[in-house]
């Protein structure tokens, strides 16, 4: 699901850059950065009394990368992604 889920986002930065740069460069970091540690949600581990600090800031960080795909662009008649501007 994970790998869906980025090819998706891939492919939508691709059609709104108009170049291979940005998703290859959101590739690398993404490889750098690796999945989320969950460790923090058992009862050893030292973070465990801050996991709801954590989750709300997973939630926040979702949240608002989701609210970022409709401020970077939309979808036009034509079905071509257009950049949108931000006033």
């Amino acid at each position: 699901m994970y790998t869906y889920l980025f090819g998706l986002y891939c492919t939508y930065a691709l059609l709104v850059t108009g170049s291979v740069m940005g998703p290859v460069l959101c590739h690398c970091f993404c490889n750098f950065m690796g999945l989320p540690d969950l460790e923090f949600n058992g009862r050893g581990s030292r973070l465990f009394e801050w996991r709801r600090v954590i989750w709300g800031s997973y939630g926040v960080g979702i949240a608002g990368f989701v609210a970022g795909f409709f401020v970077m662009g939309h979808v036009d008649g034509s079905g071509l992604v257009a950049l949108t501007t931000v006033a």
